[in-house]
């Protein structure tokens, strides 16, 4: 499980930057997702292509 914190978020120049905050539960091949605020929230699941890392 991995766990990013609401705001935790960084650009590619290593400035802050806000960002909701997201749990991730990957399964074998596939990855659940919740993520969101106390207003807005969201879930997703992704799928892995076989050979992909």
């Amino acid at each position: 499980m991995r766990h990013r914190a609401a705001n935790a978020c960084t650009t590619t120049a290593g400035a802050a930057t806000t960002c909701k905050s997201v749990l991730q539960l990957p399964l074998g091949g596939m990855t659940l997702a919740w993520f969101g605020s106390a207003s807005t929230y969201g879930v997703s699941i992704s799928v892995n292509k076989p050979g992909s890392n």
